[in-house]
């Protein structure tokens, strides 16, 4: 989701770009009309003493496992660790009286997690918690998205410090040292064991709605675990799984087939697939034992029945304390944590889907920090206490999907199920005229002035703008042309669909007002061509929505992707892909497939030549009209002022409350204007 930023552009590039992955650290967001100077961060050289861990804290239902292990004296105490941009701003005073809860964060998003297992959570509201929860081997450094700086692992693997190493046979392995005396929340320490057990435990639990596939196409050249099993066995495609990922003393090491220019990216983004889990937990809730013979039982299970669905045990710098569906996710300090403990003593997200709500609280001064869709920026300037961060890059795309083969079955989107005026068929997007005729109903000039009030470009594709290398914007784009939408609706169905009409629903995830508005636009736009066509909106909660997108009960669905690594092939993948996130679930394959052209785009080392191949899947992408693709647009947050050392990168999946406290005359981090300086920040 992200702008000016330096792009792994091809295989070609591993040697030298990886040379290039040096360690660095840092934080987000947060621009101001000048750019202060980043003052040098003290150096930590007290030793962390030894003390007994608290006790865990509770989930939101009680573990099934024994009690927790009491925490084992450590040989040794290391110094406190930090990691340059990543720590809190230096230690203040407390907040004076008129801060409300000066210890305490509150936000108020839009929407709720989805599960808070790592095997399982893909979006944003669970990516957010897991962030601040769990840790990665190696972070993104500040608001970069091409270096990173070692967290977990003690140093980041590179060419010069023969961390990564290829054979001649083009076999690669990526080896990360773990850093001892890290103890997870109750007090257990992490192991390599550990670590590489949450890399087998993602590709074990692979599917299609999971981000397993990011690790399997690097480490087996597959997209989900069954397939391989299909072709070798059970019993060696986890073989197979456990050789990818191998421990070696106290290194984890990784087996690529071949060189990989973006595997570093891929196993850095915020928290969630990368997450590092404790085994010993995990197995004893009802997770997978490791064991090869036992793996097919969880593949692909349900997420409110895996062991981590409504609880975390991280070592990061918060701990779960409860999670209220719908209600409030609550965290709490780790005072034991490895680096410098957090600012805050407690972070609450609440859930608060009514924007008006949301506003009256951060207006009151009862919420911290909150979610605003960009329609809403008029009734939010000028506030008191509030200060706006805008211009923030992302690596974001927002598109509209058909599905190409709806799920009947109790599914009351689609009407009768038929095209008799009282509904859709279930391949009702198949016939590429209500396409294209869907594509010229979009208003995309309203869209943009309206509701993005100018800050957003339409798209040209599946990959956002930001990969600038890999769009062509010469290339054609929809637009709204009534007149051209009719001529298609003609031609649908034989014409059958212009006489006897349509009937069906287009829902949003409730809370994301840009979404609902889109939704409008849609609506508004196709019934003023026919009385007889009918689009109801209707909103549902964020899990509730993605469960039945997943389920193909959508016959439409608005989202956003986020991506997992600033590369082009993260888009192509999951948009035209058979196998891919959102074309899995369109049903792509029913209209067209990309699947070998996708593949020689990832895969071709010449940049000039991959260029023209990505230009080639645009082109297709439009020829076929498999979606309506939105706008690229920029980011704002909203908070109060005296949120402090506030922090942005366009790969995180939330915000970093490590970096945040709350005082008066507080400012963003110190690192977010020098990193991105076309930030800027108004304030009142």
């Amino acid at each position: 989701m992200h702008r000016a930023l330096s792009y792994l552009l091809g295989l070609i590039l591993v040697l030298s770009v990886l040379s290039l992955l040096t360690a660095c650290g840092g934080p987000q967001k947060e621009p101001t009309t000048s750019k202060p100077e980043s003052p040098a961060q003290p150096p930590i050289t007290a030793e962390k003493p030894e003390t007994p861990a608290p006790p865990p804290t509770k989930p939101t239902e009680p573990p099934t496992s024994p009690e927790q292990p009491e925490q084992k004296p450590t040989e040794k105490s290391e110094p406190a660790v930090v990691v340059p941009g990543e720590q809190p701003t230096e230690v203040v005073a407390p907040a004076p009286a008129e801060i409300k809860n000066p210890e305490t964060l509150i936000i108020a998003n839009a929407g709720d997690a989805d599960t808070l297992d790592p095997v399982h959570a893909y979006d944003t509201a669970s990516g957010e918690v897991l962030f601040n929860t769990y840790e990665n081997l190696i972070a993104y450094e500040g608001s970069r998205t091409d270096r990173f700086v070692a967290l977990l692992a003690g140093e980041v693997p590179t060419l010069e410090n023969g961390l990564i190493r290829t054979e001649s046979d083009g076999i690669t392995y990526i080896t990360f040292p773990i850093r001892t005396n890290i103890n997870f929340h109750d007090g257990s320490p992490l192991t390599p064991e550990d670590v590489a057990y949450s890399f087998r435990r993602l590709m074990i639990h692979s599917h299609a709605d999971s981000a397993a596939w990011i690790l399997l196409e690097d480490l087996l050249e597959i997209h989900d675990l069954k397939d391989l099993s299909e072709k070798v066995g059970d019993a060696e495609a986890c073989e197979m799984v456990k050789e990818a990922v191998t421990v070696k003393g106290n290194h984890v090491v990784f087996k690529l087939p071949k060189p990989s220019a973006t595997f570093l990216a891929r196993i850095a983004q915020s928290a969630s697939w990368a997450a590092i889990q404790n085994k010993k937990f995990v197995i004893e809730n009802g997770g997978w034992d490791d064991d090869c013979a036992t793996w097919k039982q969880y593949y692909s299970v349900e997420k409110e029945k895996l062991p981590l669905h409504n609880r975390a045990l991280g070592t990061g710098p918060f701990k779960l304390e409860r999670w209220t569906p719908g209600g409030e996710i609550v965290l709490v300090r780790n005072e034991n944590y490895w680096r410098v403990p957090a600012q805050l003593s407690r972070v609450v997200i609440k859930i608060v889907p009514e924007f008006g709500t949301r506003k009256l609280q951060l207006e009151r001064g009862d919420a911290d920090i909150i979610s605003v869709a960009r329609q809403f920026v008029p009734q939010m300037e000028g506030m008191p206490g509030v200060r706006t961060v805008k211009n923030l890059p992302n690596i974001l795309n927002e598109t509209v999907f058909f599905t190409y083969e709806i799920a009947i079955e109790g599914n009351p989107n689609i009407g009768s199920g038929r095209l008799d005026g009282n509904g859709i068929p279930t391949d009702f997007f198949t016939d590429l005229d209500v396409r294209k005729a869907f594509n010229h109903s979009f208003d995309w000039q309203e869209y943009v002035e309206q509701i993005y009030l100018g800050e957003a470009q339409q798209s040209y594709g599946p990959i956002p703008q930001s990969l600038s290398a890999s769009v062509n914007r010469e290339g054609p784009r929809y637009s709204y042309d009534p007149q051209k939408a009719e001529e298609h609706f003609k031609k649908a169905w034989g014409g059958q669909l212009w006489e006897r009409g349509f009937k069906m629903t287009l829902v949003y995830n409730e809370g994301n007002d840009i979404r609902k508005q889109a939704a409008q636009i849609f609506k508004d736009n196709i019934e003023a061509l026919n009385p007889k066509f009918q689009i109801e909106v209707r909103g549902e909660p964020w899990p509730t929505f993605l469960d039945n997108y997943r389920a193909k009960k959508l016959p439409m669905f608005i989202i956003g992707w986020l991506a997992d690594f600033p590369d082009p092939h993260n888009f192509a993948l999951p948009f035209m892909h058979s196998q891919g996130t959102y074309a899995q679930k369109q049903s792509l394959n029913k209209i067209a497939n990309y699947d070998d052209l996708i593949m020689q785009a990832a895969r071709e080392l010449d940049p000039a030549k991959r260029q023209q191949l990505y230009y080639q899947l645009q082109q297709k992408a439009y020829e076929d009209a498999i979606d309506v693709f939105l706008v690229d647009a920029v980011g704002r947050s909203w908070q109060r002022t005296w949120v402090n050392g506030w922090m942005y990168n366009p790969m995180w999946p939330g915000q970093n409350f490590y970096t945040l406290s709350k005082r008066a005359n507080a400012d963003v981090h110190p690192d977010l204007l020098s990193e991105l300086p076309q930030v800027v920040i108004e304030a009142w």
